[in-house]
Formats: C-alpha cells, sequence, structure tokens
C-alpha cells in the first residue's frame, strides 16, 4: 500500500496512522502551496476550553510574486 500525504504544520492523528499502514510514504511537496490551508499554520485549543482556540502560524512570503510550492514554502 502506498501512502501519499501533503505535509502540514502540525498533522492530525491520521498521518501517523497512515504512516504506518503504509508500505511506502510518499511526501507530496512538489505542489503549490494554497493559501488560507495547514500547511504553515495549524489551529491549537485549550485543554481546559476546548472552544478557546488560537492560531499557530510561520510567517511565508510569494518569491516572486507567485504562490511557492510546500518544499519552497
Amino acid at each position: 500500500m502506498c501512502a501519499i500525504h501533503q505535509p502540514n504544520l502540525c498533522p492530525r492523528l491520521t498521518a501517523p496512522a497512515k504512516l504506518f499502514a503504509a508500505d511506502t510514504w510518499i511526501d507530496l511537496d512538489d505542489v503549490r502551496s494554497p493559501r488560507g490551508d495547514y500547511q504553515h499554520r495549524t489551529r491549537l485549543a485549550a485543554l481546559q476550553d476546548l472552544g478557546r482556540t488560537q492560531w499557530l502560524s510561520i510567517p511565508t512570503h510569494l518569491p516572486q510574486g507567485r504562490q511557492p510550492t510546500i518544499r519552497e514554502t
């Protein structure tokens, strides 16, 4: 079984499960990094109050005015 995954800053728990179930693992990082997606950010919640969330982001920029690939980001 082959698993293909776009890397995220903080992957969900399904990503390690997919990794361990696969014979071959491929990081799909040569596609365009979608703006507003989870490649460079994640939402964190307080354990005491799961309704209160906060974003954790890594700043990125658009080199030469274009949308970079995940690898370039």
